[in-house]
Formats: structure tokens, sequence, C-alpha cells
């Protein structure tokens, strides 16, 4: 077994969990671990097909792989690292933007300028829509706004996801 940091770029791996066997080839190693995925697991002689798009890697490091072949990069993982590379800038990009949205959000909540911060939230909502935060802190701006039919729907759905006696509390009185 081999660590993936060591394998080199081109090298067809395998790795296995939970008893079944996932083939990948490492496309790019800097600050990422790119691989692409190839199912089902094919005969080294041939080129497999790829099936999904390229894997980002976060625990690379700590992960242990079945060295495969080298073959050189060509030009369609070219092209598949180029649209990772894009798609991750374009998420990155997407989480700033959402941060940048939810700090502003809670700097006019603080100067009690809830309907500017609802607005903020609003337009921070698409980024992530996932995230309990964005719907605590618009059902709190929508409540001290006045609009509590809005604000008990934000927290309702909050409490959802997220446990908090406060907002419970807060929800209950409404």
């Amino acid at each position: 077994m081999t660590p993936i940091k060591e394998l080199e770029v081109g090298s067809f791996f395998e790795v296995k969990q939970d008893q079944e066997s996932h083939l990948f080839r490492l496309l790019k190693k800097e600050t990422v671990i790119l691989v692409a995925a190839y199912w089902p697991l094919f005969d080294h002689s041939e080129k497999p097909e790829l099936k999904s798009n390229c894997t980002d890697f976060p625990f690379a490091e700590n992960m242990l792989v079945l060295g495969g072949d080298l073959k050189p990069i060509d030009a369609e993982d070219l092209e598949a690292i180029s649209t990772f590379e894009r798609i991750r800038e374009a998420k990155l990009q997407r989480i700033e933007a959402y941060h940048a949205f939810v700090l502003q959000a809670k700097q006019f909540m603080e100067q009690k300028r809830w309907d500017m911060a609802v607005d903020i939230l609003n337009e921070a909502a698409p980024y992530n829509k996932l995230d309990a935060e964005i719907y605590k802190l618009r059902g709190l701006s929508l409540l001290h706004s006045g609009n509590t039919l809005l604000a008990k729907a934000d927290l309702a759905f909050y409490l959802e996801m997220e446990s908090d006696a406060e907002i419970q509390d807060i929800l209950n009185k409404l």
C-alpha cells in the first residue's frame, strides 16, 4: 500500500472501502489532491470510461491506496482538471459572498436596522439554503421588524435543523 501523496500524476489506484473497490486516477497533486473516478473496475490494459466529474480528496494525506499503472495525462484529463478548477473556484466565490452577506446582516442587526438585515439575509439565502444560521438571524430580524408570521416560519425552520432552547422559548411566546 502506498500513500496517495507518493503516487505519480497519471497513476491509477484502487481504494477499498466497506468491501467495495473504487478505481481512481490521480490528475493533480498540489494543495488539493484531484482524482477522476472510474466505474466499473477495469482491466488496466484498456482506458476506462469516465463516469463522474473529478473529486477533491480533502483527506488524501491519510488515505492508503493500492498503486496502479502510470499513464500520461491526456487532453480529456486536462479538460476534467480545468472543469474541476472552474467549479471549485465558483464554489469558493459563493462561500465568500455568503459569509460577506451574513457578516453585513449581523452588523445591521447590531445597529438595530432590522429591515436592512432582512434584505441582506434574503440575498444570502440562495448561496447556502441549508445553513440554519440564516433562518435564525432572519427570523429574529423579522420579529424585531414586526413581521411575526414570517419570523415564526424562519425560526421554526431553524429549530428543525438545530436545537436551541432560547429560540424555542421565543417561538413559544409568539
